[in-house]
């Protein structure tokens, strides 16, 4: 057979970039920020009391049977978790290793314009119901240029006093920042970095709960 007789090799495909135009009289569709430039996102004070109210039922454990919204920052030890934190919420984390966080930490950030400087509270949110006494000496307001690394240590030295020999523990480290110039309303939450294999510290248990 000659070579005219062959039949032509089927056409390549497009690329992308080629694609077809939309057809006649077909509207883009709108760009994403003039989309959220529509989303009701109410006043601060009703996003405060909003944010508020989610996080009064996660102290109450009630997201144990409803999912709750939160932003939750989860990764292998040392990875980095905590970096991306302190540059959303300008609060500064531990950096040594031995400071390797061992409990959750719960940071919330509200905006309220009729503070006239911006005031931080730290405690300690138990797990147990019969550690709230043992905690409520922790509980404080502390000033903006405090040593967060201090405070992390201590609390760290609270929470694992008499003997407990656990390297996990379900207690949280609560930081709230409320003032006229917070630039972000938002809970977020550092979690534990996960465990893959026990060591002297960390147990096989301390696996099975992270």
């Amino acid at each position: 057979c000659c070579r005219s007789c062959r039949s032509p090799p089927p056409p390549l495909p497009l690329p992308s970039s080629a694609a077809p135009s939309p057809p006649a009289g077909t509207l883009p569709p709108p760009a994403m920020p003039s989309v959220l430039d529509r989303v009701p996102l109410g006043t601060d004070e009703e996003n405060s009391k909003l944010l508020d109210l989610v996080d009064k039922l996660r102290e109450c454990q009630v997201d144990q049977y409803i999912d709750l919204p939160q932003v939750v920052v989860v990764g292998d030890q040392s990875s980095g978790k905590s970096s991306v934190l302190e540059a959303i919420t300008q609060i500064p984390f531990p950096r040594a290793s031995i400071a390797c966080t061992r409990f959750a930490t719960q940071i919330r950030l509200r905006r309220d314009p009729s503070l006239h400087s911006t005031v931080t509270r730290v405690k300690i949110i138990p797990y147990r119901r019969e550690d709230r006494q043992k905690y409520a000496s922790f509980d404080r307001v502390v000033d903006e240029a405090s040593d967060f690394t201090h405070i992390f240590q201590e609390a760290s030295n609270v929470i694992f006093s008499e003997g407990r020999r656990d390297f996990l523990s379900r207690d949280i480290l609560s930081i709230e920042r409320t003032g006229p110039n917070v630039s972000h309303m938002m809970t977020v939450v550092d979690l534990p970095g996960i465990i893959h294999n026990p060591t002297k510290s960390q147990t096989v248990l301390d696996i099975s709960h992270g």
